[in-house]
């Protein structure tokens, strides 16, 4: 049904929000956009605040971005004591993103600066990433599309393909171990045991028993890494996490079992995952976060054809985008604003920042903006 003129006319008014024309920065406060966010959320952003982009991703460029900035949005640049220094005037860091261990969180909190973050933002993205790499992990999809390509023998497809060896297995003939119980793990795990599969959860931070059906908590990671074929990383990469699996760990393993990292790169050992690889501990493995990123071209897991290795792309969906630079977008404006932000990675600074109460409701978002646009359709 057509909209009637009026309420259209407020329809295109409130899509059109922030106006396409320039905006007169003078006077507005510098916030320091480091890697690209969504455009939309962009222009909201330069609508109230004058947008600064570093001319490149190195340390000197990095400083002079935000020698006068207020705020800083920020995906995976690095951003160590060394460069914040040069902030003087910062006030809020907002992490595209869950991880802040690319953040220097100890020194903007001895400054007194907000570090925000979009937990949950990106859940169902890599959540769903997650479980099409342990689905591709159960059938030998990628191995079997290569001989394909090459050519095949003459006796009966399907024959031919089951006697070179390619027979996948279902989520019920499996157990799948879930390590880290966030809003991510949560999601493979739930689903896993919707599509039939068993699943054992260790997190190194919960315990007892998750709150569903059909998932068991182990008591350590060594019990899990026992008791289950496939394994799938979800915890963020702190002090205690840092190489939580290495060589001892993949060695505990099921042999032939196969290992999904999405997580971050330091959280798995990469040398001892390319070893497990090629000993035959395991099968397979779907890595697409590494220590260094981009990874070395001549790193082994690179080399090795039973490595599904994918570029920190897990996160990367329209609407995952749209979220997070939303969420960023509002989190720089929030304390800008003297508001407290809804998602604080370092809250020990809330006391010193003189933020007020989150308010909600007193701003139009750049989401609105595309709602109101597709209600208008």
């Amino acid at each position: 049904m057509a909209a009637s003129v009026p309420l259209r006319g407020a329809l295109d008014a409130v899509a059109a929000w922030p106006p396409d024309a320039a905006v007169d920065a003078s006077g507005r406060r510098p916030v320091a956009v480091i890697d690209p966010i969504d455009p939309v959320a962009e222009r909201r952003l330069a609508y109230h605040c004058e947008v600064v982009h570093p001319d490149d991703a190195d340390p000197a460029s990095l400083r002079a971005a935000i020698a006068e900035a207020h705020g800083i949005i920020v995906r995976t640049t690095p951003l160590p004591r060394a460069v914040l220094e040069a902030g003087q005037a910062l006030r809020v860091i907002a992490k595209h993103g869950t991880g802040v261990d690319s953040i220097d969180t100890a020194y903007a909190t001895q400054r007194g600066i907000v570090v925000a973050r979009t937990s949950g933002a990106n859940a169902a993205a890599v959540a769903e990433f997650a479980l099409t790499a342990i689905l591709v992990a159960c059938k030998p999809m990628l191995a079997a599309a290569e001989w394909l390509r090459r050519g095949s023998s003459s006796a009966p497809l399907v024959v031919a393909a089951e006697r070179a060896g390619f027979i996948g297995c279902e989520l019920s003939e499996i157990a799948v171990g879930v390590v880290g119980w966030g809003a991510i793990g949560r999601r493979v795990g739930t689903s896993i045991v919707l599509l039939g599969g068993s699943v054992v959860v260790y997190d190194p931070v919960a315990c007892g028993s998750p709150d569903a059906p059909g998932v068991r908590f182990a008591q350590d990671l060594p019990t899990l890494l026992r008791e289950v074929d496939v394994v799938t990383v979800h915890v963020p990469l702190t002090a205690e996490t840092r190489s939580l699996i290495g060589a001892p760990e993949l060695a505990m393993m099921r042999p032939g079992g196969a290992l999904v990292n999405t997580s971050r790169g330091g959280v798995v050992d990469e040398a001892a995952l390319a070893e497990a690889i090629v000993s035959g501990q395991l099968r397979t493995a779907a890595v697409d976060v590494f220590e260094c990123e981009p990874p070395d071209p001549e790193s082994r897991l690179l080399q090795l054809r039973e490595v599904l290795c994918t570029p920190h792309i897990a996160g990367s969906t329209r609407a995952t985008l749209r979220r997070m630079g939303d969420a960023t977008v509002d989190a720089v404006l929030d304390v800008l604003g003297d508001t407290e932000p809804s998602d604080v990675a370092n809250p020990d600074v809330l006391a010193v920042a003189g933020l007020l109460r989150r308010e909600t409701g007193a701003r139009p978002t750049s989401e609105a903006a595309r709602s109101a646009r597709a209600a208008a359709d």
